[in-house]
């Protein structure tokens, strides 16, 4: 059954349909709350590495004759590893500031008044512990936001949409991930940890990350990557 994360489907870009056809059918990336922790293990990174190269190397030399096969079984390959791991991804969330707290400091910037609907009053991620990343090593996507809940409004669903951008401007994966941890008004962290696997092409990446509330998006931010091998 597909889960919750979409991918670039168009086919001559090539490589971002193997992710689609390599690791569109594992679960959902867990979510935890406040005093826990996930890891996903619904997705083989060897199995899907092996299938993303035979497509990679199907497309490839559908493009470019044999030396194309190569390639695309090289960088098909990564990419169906690269799908996994981020799948795989240890994910969580936590509030770190209390509802009193946030809704004090808003009213003192408006009137004594929280607003009639929720809103998002700060949103920012970063990379750890730095945006130089080396395959095979751990890194950890953090985020921090801030919800005013609305004097008229429901609980919120919060959830962080992450696409990543390879060097060229290409969309590679889509994923969403819930903030569980958010039940109201608070400023919450929430972070996501992967491994780069081995084969990963080198350079700039961007990570984008935005906030939806309510199954909108109303921040985003944009983080750069640099793979190193």
């Amino acid at each position: 059954m597909f889960g919750i994360i979409k991918f670039n489907r168009t086919i001559k870009i090539g490589l971002p349909l193997t992710v689609v056809l390599v690791v569109g059918g594992c679960a959902n990336i867990p979510a935890t709350g406040q005093s826990g922790s996930g890891v996903h293990s619904g997705c083989n990174s060897v199995e899907s590495g092996v299938i993303g190269a035979l497509i990679g190397g199907l497309i490839g030399v559908a493009t470019h004759g044999k030396r194309g096969a190569i390639v695309g079984a090289v960088a098909g390959a990564a990419v169906g590893s690269l799908g996994c791991a981020l799948y795989n991804a240890k994910y969580h969330s936590q509030q770190i500031a209390s509802a009193q707290a946030v809704d004090r400091n808003y009213a003192y910037a408006h009137g004594g008044q929280l607003p009639v609907q929720t809103v998002v009053t700060g949103y920012t991620s970063v990379l750890q512990p730095n945006t130089n990343v080396v395959v095979g090593h751990r890194a950890n996507l953090e985020s921090r936001l801030t919800v005013i809940r609305g004097r008229d409004a429901a609980l919120p669903d919060v959830k962080e949409q992450v696409i990543l951008w390879d060097p060229d401007g290409r969309q590679l994966i889509k994923l969403m991930k819930p903030a569980t941890a958010v039940n109201g008004s608070g400023e919450y962290q929430t972070s996501f940890t992967f491994t780069l696997p081995k084969g990963i092409k080198q350079g700039r990446y961007t990570i984008q990350t935005t906030v939806m509330l309510n199954g909108k998006p109303v921040r985003t931010n944009r983080v750069p990557m640099v793979i190193m091998a």
